[in-house]
């Protein structure tokens, strides 16, 4: 159960900037904006990024265009939570909670859901799917992890570093952005701000692979493994390419016997 609001009181009114890049505006109005609307914390701006429209070939692309619009809207301090279209915030008080950890905590990038890799364990404050189960372990405080989920996650402003582009991908980003954290010596967290996320959260497919790669590649000498909530993948020119055949034999096994 959640501490009441008061509990959450916040010390400063910071504006938090909501960068959510688009392609079916139905669903952001069904879900992320009514979901918005209902927040006691009325100091936020929704910067929606329709990627049809504007073209965009990158999540890193679209991001990045979100923060520079937010930007523009003389936004120069607080917070940018980055979001999907198809999430709820479940509590009026989400960024009322979400303002005051950023005020108690330190770190680099702080989100709903991620990794931890002592444990090959997800933790999360997400349900996903019709069905709307935890998408993984619950997290009840705010706890230290490897990488995050890309459904939700947020920074404050002036820790901000951008989002790298490794082409025509929508994977992968909070993970890559969350290897750069700990490479500055910053905190990766998790924090239990109730979210539901409407996808059933499985996406492995080519482009995550091929983006995984490229991952991997620019940081196979820091890290001995990329853990993200898809799976914990091995670095090396070697090690990661034997592994993604042996797991593809693995599915395509699993897949016949079912």
């Amino acid at each position: 159960m959640n501490p009441p609001a008061k509990y959450f009181e916040v010390k400063k009114r910071r504006m938090i900037s909501i960068i959510c890049p688009f392609n079916q505006r139905d669903t952001l109005e069904k879900m992320l904006i009514p979901s918005l609307e209902k927040q006691t914390y009325t100091d936020w701006q929704l910067f929606d990024i329709d990627t049809k429209a504007l073209n965009m070939r990158s999540a890193a692309q679209a991001l990045n265009y979100g923060v520079e619009q937010s930007d523009k809207s003389g936004n120069s301090d607080g917070i940018l939570l980055f979001v999907h279209q198809d999430v709820e915030l479940q509590n009026a008080d989400f960024l009322e909670r979400l303002v005051k950890f950023c005020e108690t905590e330190e770190f680099g990038v702080g989100g709903g859901a991620g990794i931890l890799g002592t444990e090959k364990r997800v933790y999360s404050s997400v349900t996903h799917d019709i069905d709307r189960h935890h998408a993984g372990k619950v997290c009840t405080a705010p706890m230290e992890v490897d990488t995050l989920d890309e459904c939700l996650f947020f920074v404050m402003r002036e820790k901000f570093m951008g989002f790298d582009d490794y082409g025509s991908t929508w994977h992968l980003y909070a993970v890559e952005y969350s290897l750069r954290c700990h490479l500055r010596g910053e905190a990766v967290k998790i924090f239990p701000l109730d979210v539901y996320h409407l996808s059933p959260g499985w996406s492995l497919n080519k482009s995550y692979y091929a983006t995984l790669k490229k991952v991997e590649k620019k940081y196979r000498k820091q890290f001995s493994h990329i853990y993200t909530t898809m799976g914990c993948f091995p670095t090396g020119a070697i090690k990661l390419p034997i592994f993604l055949f042996l797991r593809n034999i693995k599915h395509k096994l699993f897949r016949n016997r079912v």
